[in-house]
């Protein structure tokens, strides 16, 4: 991979990782779009520790004061993507080069985004967060495996889908974000070690 590409790639993965809109599904059309090699590892687990680092940064006065209860609905939370991540381990490379599964997976994550503006009465607040509200927002991380699954959109959506409040839906997200990336920077550690 080039500087070029390599910036070019860089720059979609800042632009869209925060907006619900897949930065992953992204990175596969530009790749696509303008013949790009395949990203290494590396940088790849470079993209991820910059992303890592902006919520452990934005949330840092929460994190510091996180509680015991919300430590506990982040595992629950985890769990559906922790599952689905192993499954398909062996077909990652396959699900991210498939432009048609892109495509499908954009319009998913547009149908959430629509859903979205439907939700009403939003009122529950982050202390009445509970662990079967976790495991139904961690299913839908789950889904967003797929590349063009938003997994702030579908997250986000997901909890107003179960009346939290705007604010806390997006704190959630951002929280299950935080084992989300180092499970992935984990499963890829020994692909580094290993090229």
């Amino acid at each position: 991979m080039s500087y070029s590409q390599a910036i070019i790639l860089a720059i979609v993965q800042g632009l869209t990782e925060f907006l619900p809109v897949s930065s992953s599904g992204h990175l596969v059309i530009f790749q696509k779009l303008f013949n790009l090699t395949e990203p290494p590892v590396l940088f790849d687990i470079l993209i991820h520790v910059g992303t890592l680092g902006a919520i452990l940064l934005y949330f840092r006065k929460e994190i510091v004061k996180i509680s015991k209860k919300t430590i506990w609905l982040i595992f629950i939370g985890t769990i559906p993507a922790l599952v689905v991540g192993l499954l398909l381990q062996g077909y990652i490379s396959l699900i991210f080069d498939s432009l048609k599964l892109v495509g499908v997976t954009l319009l998913i994550t547009a149908g959430l985004l629509f859903l979205s503006k439907q939700f009403s009465q939003l009122n529950r607040r982050f202390s009445h967060l509970k662990w079967l509200d976790a495991l139904f927002i961690g299913a839908f991380q789950a889904l967003a495996i797929l590349p063009g699954i938003s997994r702030s959109g579908s997250t986000i959506v997901s909890g107003m889908w179960r009346k939290l409040d705007r604010k806390t839906a997006f704190q959630f997200s951002f929280y299950l974000a935080i084992p989300a990336i180092l499970g992935a920077l984990t499963l890829q550690i020994p692909d580094l070690i290993y090229s």
